[in-house]
């Protein structure tokens, strides 16, 4: 690109046009009033040319439309690429512009093939509220980005004004619902119920000091009791079956926070009200959510593993190995989430500058061979900061040293009932969570991904892959599918109904359901891809794999972890599709407490009511 056409583009104002979409690209204000956010928004007042680079708005006039002002005012601003960018002309699909405004930019010399849009921020003030959205592009040397302020008259809806819900708000009503929902159900259920029956008693014996007596049928560590038994301290010896409910309660608002805080790392674009709006729909996620009124490991062990990992990204390794420790006193198989964090640690080691240069965005991989070259990059990135990283893998290398003793003195990872948890490779599992993950998140990747993204076809020149990925699932069904038999025998699971249907239909399990287990991954894969990097997402994907791969038993509870740190780290909705996600979580949180609390049914050979649970 020559000087002028560099000149031009930094000088350019999208204006009005025929064919314009005022719902998403729409400037309903005058120029003045655009600048003056634009000011706002960049500081340009207070800019110099020795300390940041010029930024231009062109004031042009704006285009009457609909009966309002309309158009659009373009603010660049410049800075040096850290590395030669190639461009790829498939990314131009990814811009969520009108095709007149692409058509504008490239009139102008702008290289528009590589645009993505960064970040959109939603701002109000008394009488209006507007959007900023960011772009960003290649311009020879330089890499521009691009905010399109987008104005809007009139008050906007309750859901784009977060700032009404504020954090303790949030907090206070999780803790009214929780307690409701707690009383009711320990009213309707005031016994130890399902796998209850082993874990209260053995918190009761810790409650009375009795730390060695341990049940044979407990295959996880004893921390979900220590940690009961100390925030029952001034209750002991009683740690009744309610009050030790009750102690579950302290995770998913310790989970609120940590997912808010981790928001804030992945996501610094989001507001504070948005990123506790955020994490408040996440932790109503409906298996997480369903078992923190039962006395059950899930909703600690969980908590500690994205503590860890949030003290891992905030540099506290030491505090990220202890909390990887916890994890897996509540959970052997969190030491691979302690794993993970270690993983992608280390990839934070790298400056952004660096990361950039051997670990692009998963997105932008089209072959094996850009894999290798990241792998390359990573190891060749290890080697120049050794001593750093061997400082920081300490913690995380002594609870593994630790574990592995463990392992050497137990026999084997399971404790207790180690006949009915043999691991068995079971790659089924991954296909399940796929279409769990895919079906729990689909408002918020239809919030987030363009809809002509999920629903590309392949091409000519990748059916051979996609065929290729069909065979190995159809393989992967008839020769690791493992049928457990708590699975066939136990009807107070929703997984022996789902079960039993598919196997009513042979075919349908082992080859119509492939296609929906490949849509439900490129649907995950899609809105992980364009906010992680290929590096990072293969460590998440291998971690995912070796928790479920080895499990036996189809188990929604194995799902909690991997599908809460895909959820936080995918772009995140906003607006209406958050509305929607959360509606979704209610509606099944609130069939499924029915149903366990109103719906009970009683077997024939065994006294008591049972009921339904996931």
């Amino acid at each position: 690109m020559n000087t002028n056409r560099k000149r031009n583009a930094k000088k350019l104002c999208l204006q009005g046009m025929d064919g314009f979409n005022p719902v998403a690209t729409t400037v309903a204000q005058s120029p003045d009033v655009a600048t003056q956010l634009a000011e706002q928004e960049f500081d340009i007042k207070s800019s110099s040319a020795t300390t940041r680079p010029a930024l231009k708005v062109d004031q042009t006039p704006c285009v009457m439309m609909d009966g309002a002002w309309s158009g659009e005012v373009a603010i660049f601003q410049s800075k040096p690429v850290v590395s030669d960018a190639t461009c790829e002309r498939q990314h131009n699909k990814s811009i969520r512009l009108n095709a007149a405004i692409l058509n504008n930019l490239e009139s102008h010399g702008l290289d528009i093939c590589r645009w993505y849009p960064i970040t959109t921020e939603t701002k109000a003030s008394s009488a209006d509220f507007y959007t900023i959205k960011k772009y960003e592009d290649v311009l020879g040397d330089k890499r521009v980005s691009i905010s399109i302020a987008s104005i809007h008259h009139s008050h906007p809806p309750l859901l784009l004004m977060p700032r009404l819900v504020t954090p303790s708000f949030l907090v206070g009503l999780h803790l009214l619902v929780f307690a409701v929902i707690a009383a009711q159900w320990n009213k309707t259920v005031p016994d130890p119920y399902m796998d209850e029956i082993f874990h209260v008693p053995q918190a009761q014996r810790y409650c009375q000091g009795d730390y060695w007596t341990w049940d044979p049928k407990l295959t996880t560590p004893p921390g979900l009791y220590i940690i009961s038994n100390l925030l029952l301290a001034a209750k002991r010896p009683l740690c009744s079956t309610f009050l030790l409910r009750v102690t579950n309660l302290v995770y998913p608002i310790v989970t609120l926070y940590t997912v808010a805080a981790l928001l804030k790392e992945l996501h610094p674009h989001l507001s504070r009200s948005e990123r506790f709006n955020t994490a408040a729909v996440i932790i109503s996620f409906p298996i997480l959510y369903f078992f923190n009124f039962m006395y059950y490991t899930d909703g600690g062990s969980a908590a500690f593993v994205l503590v860890s990992w949030l003290a891992a990204k905030k540099k506290y390794h030491f505090s990220a190995a202890v909390g990887s420790a916890l994890a897996v006193t509540f959970r052997q198989t969190n030491i691979i989430w302690a794993l993970f964090v270690l993983g992608t640690s280390l990839l934070d080691l790298s400056t952004t500058a660096e990361r950039r240069q051997f670990d692009p965005k998963a997105a932008f991989v089209y072959t094996p061979l850009q894999v290798v070259r990241a792998v390359i990059g990573f190891v060749r990135m290890l080697i120049s900061k050794l001593p750093s990283a061997i400082v920081m893998a300490l913690p995380h290398l002594g609870l593994l040293a630790g574990f592995a003793s463990f392992i050497k003195w137990n026999g084997g990872i399971v404790l207790g009932d180690k006949a009915n948890h043999v691991p068995s490779p079971h790659v089924v599992q991954l296909f399940y969570f796929v279409i769990f993950a895919a079906g729990l998140s689909i408002f918020a990747i239809l919030g987030t991904v363009p809809l002509r993204r999920l629903l590309k076809m392949p091409t000519s020149r990748s059916w051979p892959f996609v065929f290729a990925i069909a065979s190995i699932m159809v393989f992967c069904v008839q020769r690791f599918t493992n049928v457990h038999p708590f699975l066939l025998a136990d009807n107070r699971h929703y997984t022996f109904y789902l079960w039993r249907l598919l196997s009513r239909y042979e075919w349908v399990r082992l080859y119509a359901l492939v296609p929906c287990y490949m849509a439900a991954a490129w649907f995950c894969w899609q809105a992980i891809a364009t906010e992680q990097t290929i590096l990072w997402t293969a460590i998440y994907i291998l971690a995912t794999a070796l928790t479920l791969i080895p499990s036996p038993l189809i188990e929604f509870r194995y799902f909690i972890t991997p599908y809460l740190i895909y959820r936080i780290a995918m772009r995140q909705p906003r607006g209406a599709w958050l509305l929607l996600e959360l509606i979704t979580y209610a509606s099944v949180n609130a069939f499924t407490i029915w149903m366990f609390l109103k719906r009970p049914f009683q077997w024939r050979h065994e006294a008591g009511l049972q009921r339904f649970m996931w």
